[in-house]
């Protein structure tokens, strides 16, 4: 994870022609060993996740999920 923050882009360091300004708003993380999807969003420290060998990944339908903030 630690890795991934030498290329965040802090807010307020780049501002693009349009006048926005560009930052990195979240970094996300996949794990291989247990399946799992984590992310951290910009203003937050906290790892949040889901596994997905919770889902039916052989399923036809679309699985929408609501991830914590």
């Amino acid at each position: 994870m630690h890795i991934l923050n030498a290329v965040d882009i802090p807010k307020g360091s780049i501002v693009t022609q349009r006048h926005t300004i560009d930052y990195t708003q979240y970094t996300s993380y996949m794990v291989n060993n247990d399946q799992s999807y984590l992310y951290r969003m910009h203003d937050s420290l906290n790892v949040v996740g889901l596994k997905l060998s919770d889902f039916d990944l052989d399923s036809d339908t679309i699985k929408i999920v609501d991830f914590p903030e």
